[in-house]
Parts: C-alpha cells; sequence; structure tokens
C-alpha cells in the first residue's frame, strides 16, 4: 500500500498555546504521538540523560559504556598550563627584563631586550636621539659641560656679554691694567656655553601597545613620542647628540647649535671657546681673521697683538689688544672658525732678569678688540718653542724650546682649547731636543709635524717629526728630513 501523504500546506507556521489543530476534510493522521513537553531531552526525549545529585560546577560528559549523558566535572588537562607550552612562543626564557612581541612573521611571539627610554634616566642612551624638529621642554639650567642648554641660559648669556662688552668698550682705557678681571667676568659666562649644546637622536624606541609589558611596570614610568608623560629626572645621553630640535620659545627650551651661534658665535664678541659661527669679527668673513702677538721690539718684548683680513687684497695691521706679559719666543696656535687663539711660551724681561715664561693667554678672534686673558701653565716653561693644533677639534699642543743656556727640551705638552681655562698636560716627546723649531698641521685631520731648530751642543738640525693629535699620548716618531739645516723657521699649511 501507498503510504499517505498529508497536505499540511494549511498548518500555521507559529502556534499559540491556545491553538487547535485541525486534519483537513479528506486527510488521514495515521501517526499522532504524545509528548511530554516537561521531560524533553539531547536526543528529543531526553531518555539518553541521567542526572545524580548534580552540584554547581558540574557539565554533561559522555558516558560510552552506558551510553547516556551524565553529569560530571572535567579532570582531563585541556589546552597549555604555561606560557611556554603555547606552541608560537618561543621555547625558553633569556634575559630577565624582556620584552614580549609579536615576531616578524606576524604568526607567533619573541621575547626581546627591552629598548626603550625610562622617565629615571636608569638606561641610558647608546645613539643619537631624534626630536623630529620637536622641542625639548622644560629643560634645566645646565650643569656639567655636556648638558643640553635652555633658552633662557643663552639669553642671559648675551644680555651678560652685551652688558659686559658695552662696559669694556666705554672704559677700555681705563681698564687696561685690570682687564684680565673685567674681560674674565664675560668669558666665564659666556664660555660655560661650551660643549653644552648635545642632541639626542632617535636609537629605535618600540613603543609596545601595551605598556604594562614593559618591565612590568605602569606606561607612566616610560617616555612615549606623543610627549604625554614628561621627566622626572636627569636624562643620561651618553655623550650622545640631541638632533632635528626645534628652535626655542620658552625660556627652558633646549636650543640648536645654528641658534647658539646665530645669537653668541657671531656676535664678534665672547669667548671663542663655544663653536664659532657668523663672522671674524670687524665684519671679517669667518675663517679669514689672522692675528700677530708679543715678539722683540726696540724697547724690548713688547705685548702687543695685532690683526688683519687675510681676505683683503692689501691692508695694514689694526691693534687688537694686549697680551697678558710682554714677551719674544713665544708660540701661538687656535682651533680654527672655534675662534679661540692661544699664546704659550716665550722670554721676557724684568729688574734687569730674564724670564723663561710658562704662560698661556687666550683671545676671542671673533672679537672686534680684546686684551689676552690668561688660560693656564705650559708643563715647562721656555722659550724658543713651536704650536700647532687640530682645529676645531679643539687640541693645541706645544712643542721643544729652550729653558736658558743649554736647556734645551724635547717636551711635548698638550690642551683642550675649548676649554675656559686648563694647564697644559704632557703629551710625549720628539725625535730630539731642541728649539727655535717650527710647526704645522693639516688641521681636522690631526697630523702635526715639527721641523727644523737647534739642538745639543748647537747643531743646526733638518729633521721632521710627526704625531697623531688626536692621540692621548704619543711620543713624535720621523717623518723625513728639510732640504737644508736651519732653525729659527717658520710653517704653516693649506689645512
Amino acid at each position: 500500500m501507498k503510504p499517505l501523504t498529508p497536505d499540511i500546506s494549511g498548518i500555521p507556521t507559529v502556534l499559540q498555546a491556545t491553538d487547535c489543530l485541525e486534519i483537513p476534510s479528506g486527510q488521514i493522521k495515521t501517526d499522532l504521538k504524545t509528548i511530554d513537553i516537561n521531560n524533553l531531552s539531547l536526543s528529543g526525549d531526553l531518555s539518553d540523560v541521567v542526572v545524580s545529585s548534580a552540584v554547581d560546577g558540574q557539565v554533561l560528559l559522555y558516558d560510552g559504556n552506558t551510553a547516556k549523558w551524565i553529569n560530571g566535572v572535567v579532570t582531563t588537562s585541556v589546552g597549555s598550563s604555561t606560557f611556554l607550552e603555547l606552541n608560537d612562543t618561543v621555547g625558553s626564557f633569556t634575559n630577565p627584563g624582556d620584552l614580549v612581541k609579536i615576531n616578524d612573521a606576524g604568526n607567533g611571539l619573541d621575547f626581546v631586550t627591552p629598548n626603550y627610554l625610562k622617565d629615571d634616566s636608569s638606561v641610558p642612551l647608546v645613539a643619537d636621539f631624534d626630536f623630529s624638529s620637536f622641542k625639548g621642554v622644560n629643560l634645566a639650567n645646565p650643569v656639567n659641560d655636556t648638558d643640553a642648554v635652555n633658552l633662557c641660559t643663552v639669553n642671559n648669556c648675551i644680555n651678560s656679554a652685551v652688558t659686559n662688552l658695552s662696559a669694556v668698550d666705554s672704559n677700555l682705557q681705563n681698564q687696561i691694567d685690570n682687564s684680565n678681571n673685567s674681560i674674565s667676568a664675560l668669558n666665564i659666562c659666556t664660555s660655560n656655553l661650551q660643549g653644552q649644546v648635545t642632541d639626542i637622536v632617535n636609537n629605535g624606541v618600540t613603543c609596545a601597545q601595551d605598556a604594562n609589558t614593559l618591565d612590568g611596570k605602569d606606561s607612566t614610568e616610560f617616555m612615549w613620542v606623543n610627549g604625554i608623560y614628561s621627566m622626572e629626572a636627569n636624562m643620561d645621553l651618553g655623550s650622545n647628540r640631541i638632533v632635528n630640535l626645534a628652535d626655542p620659545v620658552d625660556d627652558q627650551d633646549a636650543v640648536t647649535l645654528k641658534y647658539f651661534t646665530d645669537h653668541i658665535g657671531g656676535s664678534g664678541g665672547g669667548t671663542g671657546g663655544g663653536t664659532g659661527g657668523g663672522t671674524g669679527g670687524g665684519g671679517i668673513p669667518l675663517g679669514d681673521k689672522g692675528v700677530f702677538g708679543g715678539g722683540f721690539g726696540s724697547t724690548g718684548g713688547n705685548n702687543i697683538i695685532d690683526y688683519i683680513d687675510i681676505s683683503a687684497t692689501q691692508m695694514d695691521a689694526v691693534d687688537f689688544g694686549d697680551l697678558t706679559v710682554a714677551r719674544t719666543s713665544l708660540a701661538a696656535t687656535s682651533n680654527g672658525t672655534n675662534n679661540k687663539g692661544v699664546f704659550g711660551g716665550g722670554v721676557y724681561y724684568s729688574n734687569n732678569a730674564t724670564n723663561y715664561a710658562d704662560t698661556i693667554d687666550y683671545i676671542d678672534i671673533s672679537a672686534t678688540q680684546m686684551d689676552a686673558v690668561d688660560f693656564g701653565n705650559l708643563t715647562v716653561a721656555r722659550f724658543g718653542l713651536a704650536a700647532t693644533s687640530n682645529g676645531t677639534n679643539n687640541k693645541g699642543v706645544f712643542g721643544g724650546g729652550s729653558s736658558g743656556g743649554n736647556g734645551y727640551t724635547d717636551t711635548i705638552d698638550y690642551i683642550d682649547i675649548s676649554s675656559l681655562s686648563i694647564s697644559a698636560s704632557d703629551f710625549g716627546d720628539l725625535t730630539s731636543v731642541r728649539y727655535n723649531l717650527a710647526a704645522t698641521s693639516n688641521g681636522e685631520n690631526n697630523k702635526g709635524v715639527f721641523g727644523g731648530g737647534s739642538g745639543s751642543g748647537g747643531s743646526i738640525l733638518n729633521n721632521i717629526d710627526y704625531i697623531d693629535i688626536s692621540a692621548t699620548q704619543m711620543n713624535a716618531s720621523d717623518f723625513g728630513d728639510l732640504t737644508f739645516d736651519t732653525d729659527t723657521l717658520e710653517a704653516t699649511s693649506n689645512a
């Protein structure tokens, strides 16, 4: 017999509790079944579910032995119980304090050594810090030579420089005898700025999406590139620079080197101990000013300092100022376009006595006029010595000389020309004792040479020595020979 297929097209898809089901006329329902809706189960009628003494936390578990669902607790371990058991994580911890980051492939986790700044400065920079032309604000006043300089300090020194220079100009004739005190006050102020304009460059600091993963510390302990947190201690730049710094606006803003040189280095005054800039003074282009100091005149040793514009077609020297001590047979050098010149050693006469000087004077070559200021002392008082430097690298060296009679020396001593004041330190020795020699260098390329001179027993020499000026200490080595034996010569270069 063919089974009947009832027509249910007239039955609503949604029934209410009060609805009745009517079998249409002509249709036969052959299999009606009563279902207890209060006792439904997983398999349709809950006949395969057995619940006994149920408690909180239990779940339904399938029992294959009885083919029933029973209540119970899951006891089998599921998944990983430790961080290192994850299959997308490295298999071992490395250094305490390492961070967790997504690997380069984007499909797992890696441990990495933290590479970020902390606001307590406990992690110093290992490279330059890039400010991306943003400002460094709320900068404390500088204390050490390598501290960054804020705008307030620069402006104060500019004002102090202008005030002191005005006083020097108006009272110059009355202050010649005490020029050391008046000009030293100006130079102490401006020279404190030298070496203090440093820049920080970005060391590739990576900001994690969640700062709480950085050493397990609160996010406020780390510097963010958007500047929302400020420093709580001094930042140790590890002798690195601050670069791409915006020009200062507020008094405590850090200043750029350009701002510093525009407002101080090129003012025609200051100390010459900074980084230079502007002109060589008196409208002379930077790098074109030459100065002469000391020597032997018709009345004995003199203290006169003259200057010229080397770039001029012709000109007579112009009075610049005076050395601290009138003397002859001294030596001079400078740190190039950083504008600081130094004079060292010499011989002077007082009370019918001959005196050998260990004096080192300095001037700011970019100034229009100024008297020399005491800088420090050589390691050996002597005359007939020679001097040179490595230019803007700021190291000056003095070599050879005599302390009278046959007291010739092979001493080489050095100074940091950019310092406010400092006495010379021992550098090494020439290949032989001599005086009335000459010296020059190739500037920032750091090679210095000494040639000729008078040696032991009055012998006239032709040998040339060389040194690496950038070295901490070294003895001179033989470079070659002059074409003839000579002393009381001079030397220069195109550095």
